[in-house]
């Protein structure tokens, strides 16, 4: 479905921003007073409140009754520890829930889900680096730092970003927003996807245009870094390119959108 709509940014709250130092080596004592990022596979445990959720904040996950496999310290958030943790069961304390991380979006504060995303990133890549790529062995973390270092063979590893690009397609007061078939009803995005092997950043852009709304050319603009290592380009689409193009099922729905949305 297509529609076209102006878009109205609603007036935000002032808010308190969070200080946050990340960090490799936890404290040399422990604290009375640590948030806690556990994870069951990719879903993280939270606090119920009612309709809202929250980070647990325990001491340890001991004292919560939780027994890790595995944690990994983060830093600090405004002086108080942050851990990240591997569990081995969806068990959980009495008021608290497993969610996907996706829809804690708007139902975290702004700092709060982007150190889960940082904590779950980290947890998944210690998780999986458990053992050597190369020669199967065990490895050790290495001290200090944020990596791992086969016990056999001498190999490191250390997290890998992976890049990719999300573009503002716009033209005159204009923007272009796609729906995908994945995406919850009414939910329309700017155009994202990432960046393939010897791929230029203004090339990702291109390929990703096309491949999802069939647009072929795009004038790349300025470039600018985003949350969780996305890049960021505005482009404008060519004069003579159609409003809309309909491509096949695997395409999303898409559409422009101005600047202020009236309410449906």
């Amino acid at each position: 479905m297509i529609m076209i709509r102006e878009y109205r940014r609603p007036t935000q709250p002032e808010e308190t921003h969070l200080l946050f130092l990340p960090a490799v080596v936890p404290p040399p004592t422990r604290s009375n007073d640590a948030w806690w990022f556990l994870f069951h596979g990719d879903r993280l445990l939270v606090e119920v409140r009612g309709l809202e959720v929250a980070i647990p904040r325990w001491a340890s996950a001991e004292d919560a009754g939780l027994f890790p496999v595995r944690t990994q310290f983060l830093g600090t958030l405004d002086g108080v520890p942050c851990y990240s943790g591997e569990l081995a069961g969806e068990v959980g304390p009495e008021g608290t829930s497993f969610r996907a991380l996706r829809p804690l979006l708007g139902a975290l504060p702004e700092e709060m889900f982007s150190l889960a995303g940082r904590a779950f990133q980290v947890m998944d890549w210690d998780r999986t680096h458990q053992f050597c790529g190369k020669c199967g062995g065990r490895t050790d973390p290495l001290d200090g730092e944020r990596g791992r270092v086969c016990a056999g063979c001498g190999l490191h590893f250390f997290p890998r970003v992976t890049p990719a690009v999300i573009v503002a397609v716009v033209r005159h007061d204009k923007i272009l927003l796609a729906q995908s078939s994945r995406f919850p009803a009414a939910f329309y995005s700017v155009l994202a996807g990432f960046v393939e092997p010897g791929e230029t950043l203004a090339a990702a852009v291109a390929r990703e245009v096309h491949e999802e709304v069939g647009i072929r050319q795009v004038g790349v603009g300025d470039l600018a870094a985003v949350l969780q290592a996305h890049l960021a380009e505005r482009a404008e689409r060519l004069a003579g390119e159609r409003d809309v193009l309909v491509g096949d099922d695997d395409r999303p729905s898409h559409g422009d959108f101005g600047r202020r949305c009236p309410s449906t």
